[in-house]
């Protein structure tokens, strides 16, 4: 074999590699887009669920205005992570920022119990625990470790032990399987005729 074939096919593999790269990325933030997508439309009916079903919680205007601009971080961040092959790792801070600020406005407000079952039956915390469990494989995408937000309650019920930050793989399927079960009890909008 010649010194022009080994390099003829050493160019060829090269340029295969360029060529599959964007699409192998495309999958490693589809995976975390997806995941993203999960936790955000997992937060937004557990805020929803907590709203309806939480007597007389308080909510001032600046915890509103606060919320509000979690979610608008969350949903931004979660389509951009799902719809771009390369999405900008600002659009995964918005994110984390907006996951901290919703989990901080729920585990310190002492009127929302943590063991309350959820919107799909499961207790807020343990939402709150796969929320904490799925971050890292979302940061991951872009080699990120931003600190989560403790899901810890200083008083009152047994705290929730955090996940540890690379959760083993059955606890994230697991984690999946409950923010799943949780989305899907969202009200979307129903589009206009």
């Amino acid at each position: 074999m010649g010194t022009a074939d080994f390099t003829r096919r050493s160019a060829l593999r090269a340029a295969a590699g360029l060529y599959l790269l964007p699409s192998l990325m495309a999958c490693a933030l589809s995976r975390a887009g997806t995941d993203a997508q999960l936790i955000a439309d997992a937060l937004d009916a557990t805020w929803r669920f907590i709203v309806a079903q939480v007597t007389g919680l308080a909510i001032s205007p600046a915890t509103q205005a606060s919320l509000t601009n979690a979610f608008r971080a969350l949903n931004a961040g979660a389509w951009e992570l799902t719809t771009q092959a390369a999405a900008s790792p600002e659009a995964v801070v918005d994110f984390v920022k907006g996951v901290n600020e919703v989990i901080t406005v729920i585990v310190s407000n002492p009127a929302i119990p943590l063991e309350l079952a959820g919107p799909a039956g499961d207790p807020i915390g343990a939402i709150l625990a796969a929320v904490v469990t799925l971050m890292p494989e979302v940061e991951s995408s872009f080699k990120l470790a931003i600190p989560i937000a403790s899901i810890q309650r200083s008083s009152g019920p047994a705290p929730i032990p955090t996940p540890p930050r690379s959760a083993p793989p059955g606890d994230t399927q697991a984690a999946r399987d409950l923010l799943t079960r949780v989305a899907a009890t969202r009200q979307r909008p129903v589009p206009p005729r």
